[in-house]
């Protein structure tokens, strides 16, 4: 599995290596703030970084809810095979 992972990791850097040297003419960008010129693979990657750091950040609340739902869970877990533990120890009595 790793293998595959690292293959297809390095067709996509081989695939934008392409892509950056067939266009390594500057365009310019404008934005509401300016204009700015730079490479199109340099633009390319600040806005694959910037929707990867807005997808991660999107996701940061969830999962800290999940880690707390989890450690409350193995919390409870633990509580009941202590109980369960301690309820085995208790010797049963016969009637009188």
């Amino acid at each position: 599995m790793r293998l595959i992972g690292l293959l297809l990791s390095l067709m996509v850097l081989a695939a934008f290596a392409a892509l950056a040297w067939q266009n390594a003419a500057p365009v310019q960008v404008t934005y509401p703030g300016g204009k700015l010129t730079l490479p199109l693979a340099v633009f390319c990657a600040a806005v694959l970084m910037l929707g990867w750091l807005l997808g991660v950040t999107s996701m940061l609340v969830p999962w800290l809810r999940q880690g707390l739902r989890a450690r409350r869970i193995e919390r409870r877990c633990r509580l009941a095979e202590q109980e369960i533990t301690n309820l085995r120890e208790i010797p049963l009595k016969n009637g009188p």
